[in-house]
């Protein structure tokens, strides 16, 4: 299989620098990309052929889930497979979200590294 190209989607640095982390201590060899705001996002998105994107739920400009929105309504990103990550406390906001079709997991913040590691197992698997 070809190398995975995945885009880190938050505005936070520190939080970027902490799955940029974790995604580079799997034996794995990965393409990782960052970007800051939802307009990077998208640009990114479509300019690289993105196969993973770890989305923030509220970034600058476009929010996670307008993303998620405007991706499931474009075909030529069925195989995007988008992990979404947020600090929201809000259950019904997470249940919505969960409900897309297009969200493959949910990670809360902080991030719980043994769930990050669990959901790029079955990234993993899903993508042989």
């Amino acid at each position: 299989m070809e190398t995975i190209k995945i885009l880190i989607a938050e505005d936070n640095a520190v939080m970027r620098k902490i799955l940029r982390a974790l995604l580079t201590q799997r034996d794995k060899e990965f393409q990782i990309y960052e970007a800051q705001s939802g307009e990077d996002v998208e640009r990114l998105v479509e300019e690289l052929e993105i196969n993973w994107l770890f989305l923030d739920l509220y970034l600058p400009n476009i929010n996670g889930d307008k993303i998620v929105s405007s991706i499931k309504e474009n075909s030529k990103f069925d195989s995007l497979d988008i992990v979404m990550i947020s600090a929201e406390t809000d259950r019904s906001k997470i249940v919505d979200l969960l409900k897309s079709e297009r969200i493959f997991n949910y990670l809360s913040k902080p991030i719980n590294k043994e769930r990050f590691q669990w959901t790029i197992e079955e990234l993993l698997k899903k993508s042989l």
